[in-house]
């Protein structure tokens, strides 16, 4: 007799699986490709690195507080940029999900922080994690702050060019190759005082550094930023 496969194995799972989920929600599917799950419909997530499979998605439900969170050209603020069409320049590359969506954020000349940043409403005594895809371009380590006003003092550093961690202060962090030189890059920590403020990503340049003086031609990728309370 055949003998089935993991995947097809995990696929049968999944078809059993008992529990509902009220919205559509994401995985990486067998092709390595960031997707969408319907409503009720169970996911089988694979490493989208190796295409290896992970096995049935079960996760508590979360809401994404960052409203239009890859469109880093029409609904992010941003500083020590150069704008979108004057060098900064919007859907430059393959993001996660095989869509030419990727912004490619590139510095101005000054000497300074530079990135974007959202405001963000939090409740006290939550914790929440910031994500976002992010990948090496000219530049190849960012930063990611929660409000300092209601998470303290709370930093974290990714490598992009090696998938390492930088400094991290007030919280935790990950970092995970998701294909294709892109790296989702995590930070949780705890909000201590409630409040709407901006929630910042940044360039970092070098690795650990919080402002430099920019070139005005160098810059990366970025996609699918979120902030979600646990």
């Amino acid at each position: 007799a055949d003998v089935p496969t993991l995947d097809l194995l995990f696929d049968d799972i999944a078809r059993t699986a008992v529990g509902t989920r009220l919205s559509t929600g994401t995985y990486f599917d067998a092709r390595g490709l960031l997707s969408t799950a319907a409503a009720n419909v169970p996911r089988v997530s694979y490493d989208p690195a190796t295409l290896l499979p992970n096995g049935l998605m079960l996760e508590p439900a979360s809401t994404n507080l960052f409203l239009r969170s890859q469109e880093f050209e029409t609904s992010w603020s941003r500083f020590g940029l150069l704008a979108f069409g004057s060098g900064s320049i919007a859907n430059d590359a393959t993001a996660p999900d095989g869509t030419a969506t990727m912004d490619r954020i590139v510095e101005d000349t000054s000497t300074g922080a530079h990135g974007v940043y959202k405001s963000v409403a939090y409740t006290n005594g939550l914790s929440y994690t910031i994500s976002v895809y992010a990948k090496a371009k000219e530049r190849s380590a960012i930063y990611v702050q929660l409000p300092a006003a209601f998470f303290g003092s709370n930093i974290a550093y990714f490598n992009l060019a090696t998938g390492a961690l930088g400094t991290i202060t007030g919280g935790t962090a990950t970092i995970c190759h998701v294909g294709n030189g892109i790296y989702r890059c995590t930070f949780t920590a705890l909000c201590t005082s409630g409040g709407s403020n901006n929630t910042l990503i940044r360039i970092a340049s070098p690795i650990n550094t919080t402002a430099y003086t920019g070139d005005g031609t160098s810059g990366l990728y970025l996609w699918g930023a979120q902030v979600e309370a646990l």
